[in-house]
């Protein structure tokens, strides 16, 4: 295993650079889809832009309009600049589909950041309504299109959940955010192990992260050998005692340079990594967002196109918190 501070120079090769994201918001004109972009606006810190983006199946112009206008006047009362909002209508291709549609656009922006609703059609919702009883506590449901463009998008992904961050629809709140007022902070839920995506994980955080927020890294012990990707030398992991050692380092410097509140927990694994992450999610304080790696990406047969790991998908489909995952670009 590595030492901290060979792992922190090999980790700060691959730190990103302090210019803002792009946040693509998929937008359908629902009513998720309009939390979704709230959402992205919620999230925007004055380097960041906003692109509201239409996959159009229909060719309607009169229902795109009334959607831009709709969302354009959602974005300006989070205090958004027009400057810093642009909106897409993308058509699906012939021999296209709407998550092909998604996946490629949202990979091709640089620094992007894809935002989209979780839920699935109407009869999906129906039955996941229908089977309730038999899910465990606080598993929420994920649309099929969710699904394929979690498992296949190469830009870190947003899964908005019906149920999560009230603050998104409380435009006073979301404005008293953007102005630094430390009354309407979020909880946001970090999970990390010994990887280098973990680093991402914690970056992502770190930028998101506003006056007021408190940003909990945890680190579930008995996950290295679940996590760790056999025979890659690049994804050599810290013991858990030296991943303490370096967040607990990282979270004071990240709290020195802003005015959030981090914290670093470990928690002993019961049952498997998803059910201990998912039920720490769940305790008081309630967490709004869980960011996570999918750090078991393999390559598929189909040239570009990566599958999500296991531990991270479960865990987003039963986690009820908006879902933040961030992608291996495949030198983790």
């Amino acid at each position: 295993m590595l030492g901290v501070g060979h792992l922190q120079a090999s980790m700060r090769r691959n730190r990103p650079s302090k210019s803002g994201k792009t946040y693509i918001v998929a937008i359908d004109g629902s009513k998720l889809s309009r939390k979704a972009a709230r959402l992205g606006a919620f999230m925007c810190t004055p380097f960041d832009r906003i692109v509201i983006m239409h996959v159009d199946a229909t060719g309607d112009d009169k229902a795109w309009t009334t959607m831009k206008n709709t969302f354009e006047a959602d974005l300006i009362s989070c205090g958004v600049a027009k400057m810093k909002m642009k909106f897409e209508r993308v058509p699906i291709r012939a021999g296209s589909t709407l998550q092909a549609t998604l996946i490629s656009t949202a990979n091709a922006v640089e620094r992007g950041v894809l935002v989209m609703g979780s839920a699935g059609s109407g009869e999906e919702l129906k039955e996941s309504a229908a089977s309730k009883g038999q899910r465990v506590i606080g598993e929420a449901p994920i649309g099929s299109v969710a699904i394929e463009v979690m498992n296949k998008v190469r830009n870190p992904l947003i899964l908005v959940k019906k149920a999560a961050t009230s603050q998104v629809e409380n435009l006073d709140a979301m404005r008293r955010r953007r102005e630094g007022h430390k009354d309407v902070g979020l909880h946001i839920l970090c999970a990390v192990d010994g990887g280098r995506l973990s680093q991402k994980c914690f970056d992502f955080a770190a930028h998101m992260a506003s006056s007021g927020d408190q940003v909990t890294v945890l680190n579930v012990t008995d996950s290295d050998v679940a996590m760790r990707k056999p025979k890659a030398e690049a994804n050599d992991m810290l013991g858990d005692s030296a991943i303490k050692s370096y967040y607990v380092n990282e979270c004071g410097k990240a709290e020195t340079a802003g005015d959030a509140t981090f914290q670093f927990v470990t928690e002993y694994k019961k049952g498997t990594v998803r059910d201990t992450i998912t039920a720490f999610s769940e305790r008081e304080p309630y967490v709004d967002f869980l960011i996570m790696g999918s750090i078991e990406l393999e390559r598929s047969h189909a040239a570009g196109v990566t599958a999500m790991g296991s531990i991270s998908g479960a865990t987003a489909k039963r986690c009820a918190s908006h879902i933040i995952i961030i992608k291996s670009d495949g030198t983790e």
